[in-house]
């Protein structure tokens, strides 16, 4: 069994599940680690379309950590790493209630779109979330599947096992929605109502400056730590976007004269921002 997750952390957290469920030998985690809720998708399966998402994450998004040039190396090793599954090994693909996860998903459908010789299995993560662990009071409910720890992961892997794979038409209709998401020119997936919608990438902006409004009245109109607002921010939408896009329309409002800073905007750990006077 193969399994492919979308996210390095929840790639790590299962393959701790899977070690402690004696499963460890024979199950294979895959990881395909990206923020796939921003930035231009077209042609991301092969060198043009990889080139130009990461031109852009590099035009735009910090990269303190060097993780994007991680990032672009680990699409093509998975590239290979798809190609070389054998016949007949079956594939369970983990995602939550969120644009990244949902958008990896469909990316991950489309890559192995003439493998019709492996099943794809996929797990609900949020889905199976609320059925096993629901109570009635203060009931939490996590969108992304790195927010469940490796206790909950087993039990939602054991109650999964028995679930019928994707039928040929499940299949197309995933295919379908990556062509779609693909071929628009928003650079923003949100994911409401159960579907993938494209959004302008200001989408955030207002709430942006509310919540710096709101910080520095709390702090006698002080500068406010990047980070801090970007936490916030991140912890009050109901969209799964990265601390990265969020510090890019921070550096964007800075640009436009929305907000004032000081500091070194080549680390959101070294600047502060505040409201015009």
């Amino acid at each position: 069994m193969i399994h492919l997750l979308f996210s390095q952390s929840t790639a790590g957290c299962l393959k701790i599940t899977l070690s402690q469920m004696g499963l460890g030998n024979t199950h294979n985690v895959y990881s395909l680690w990206d923020q796939f809720s921003v930035g231009p998708i077209k042609d991301l399966h092969v060198e043009k379309g990889l080139n130009e998402r990461f031109r852009w994450k590099h035009t735009h998004l910090t990269n303190e950590w060097n993780e994007l040039e991680e990032c672009e190396r680990n699409y093509k090793k998975m590239w290979v790493g798809l190609d070389k599954i054998p016949k007949g090994e079956p594939i369970t693909m983990w995602v939550g209630e969120n644009a990244h996860e949902q958008t990896g998903l469909r990316y991950g459908v489309f890559l192995l779109k003439e493998r019709k010789d492996i099943d794809l299995f996929v797990i609900n993560t949020t889905e199976k979330y609320i059925k096993l662990f629901k109570q009635p009071k203060r009931f939490y409910i996590p969108y992304n599947s790195a927010e469940i720890p490796p206790e909950k992961m087993a039990v939602i892997y054991d109650y999964s096992k028995y679930d019928p794979p994707l039928t040929d038409h499940e299949r197309d209709d995933l295919i379908s929605d990556w062509k779609n998401a693909s071929t628009e020119n928003e650079l923003l997936r949100l994911w409401r109502v159960g579907r993938l919608e494209g959004a302008s990438e200001d989408t955030f902006d207002s709430f942006i400056l509310d919540t710096v409004k709101k910080l520095m009245s709390d702090k006698n109109h002080e500068y406010m730590k990047a980070g801090r607002v970007v936490g916030d921010v991140i912890g009050h939408i109901d969209q799964t976007v990265g601390d990265t896009f969020i510090e890019y329309r921070l550096r964007n409002l800075i640009e436009i004269g929305a907000l004032e800073a000081e500091g070194d905007l080549g680390s959101m750990r070294h600047y502060a921002v505040r409201l015009p006077r």
